[in-house]
């Protein structure tokens, strides 16, 4: 006769089945879209508007971004050609999920490229937002021209008179505008200099730049002038 299993003992095979690696898993799109989320998190997080109090970890993740897209941009590529050749070699119980972790890597290595141009305007459309931050400045600083014929020495001639607080950036690791008064700011820039760092991976030396004459050459300090609003950010 026959034991009877206790309920405990009756499983359903299918609900306890570990579903093998593959679309139908959360790790397989977890796997396939990390470059994206890995560069968003590196080239975006510090331009993002944020209390300051956070610019150091800002400053952490703009200073080991370049690990972030050698990881991606290298790590990929090679852990997918290991993973087909091993997929080559081991038996065929263990081929299929190895084929399918391949496929998620792949997906990955495709994404690279538009998770960095996706990464890149994430970037500059907050950077883009600062610029609007500092219109109050530039009035200010028009407005105390007018006044008193010359730009001001420093941003703290205009308080309390032209603004109650020199506004910020409201970006996390880049909050402040940095002033070069006349005499010191290039002729070109039709007075005074106003720009701030935007640093990236420790040697990426990218700024921001507003001159009254918005007289901007194509290529600054040797890198590529963009145009934004007025404004003229350089890509080292």
């Amino acid at each position: 006769m026959q034991e009877s299993k206790s309920p405990s003992e009756r499983t359903d095979p299918g609900s306890t089945a570990k579903r093998p690696f593959g679309p139908r898993r959360a790790a397989f799109w977890l796997v396939a879209f990390a470059p994206l989320v890995l560069l968003l998190a590196t080239m975006a997080l510090p331009a993002l508007p944020g209390p300051r109090r956070l610019k150091w970890l800002a400053d952490l993740v703009a200073g080991y971004s370049w690990l972030g897209v050698m990881l991606v941009g290298i790590g990929y590529p090679v852990v997918f050609l290991l993973t087909i050749v091993t997929a080559a070699i081991v038996g065929r119980p263990r081929r299929r999920k190895l084929l399918w972790v391949a496929l998620s890597l792949l997906i990955g290595a495709a994404l690279i490229v538009p998770s960095l141009r996706v990464s890149s305007r994430a970037r500059m459309l907050c950077i883009r937002q600062a610029t609007a931050r500092g219109g109050p400045l530039l009035h200010a600083l028009e407005r105390y021209r007018e006044d008193h014929g010359v730009y001001p020495g420093s941003l703290d001639e205009l308080q309390p008179d032209y603004l109650a607080e020199v506004p910020g950036t409201g970006m996390i690791a880049y909050p402040d505008f940095e002033y070069e008064p006349p005499g010191e700011a290039e002729p070109e820039a039709g007075g005074y200099s106003l720009y701030v760092y935007c640093l990236l991976m420790w040697c990426g030396f990218d700024t921001l730049h507003y001159w009254p004459s918005q007289d901007y050459p194509e290529k600054m300090w040797g890198g590529v002038v963009e145009r934004i609003d007025g404004w003229a950010y350089i890509h080292e």
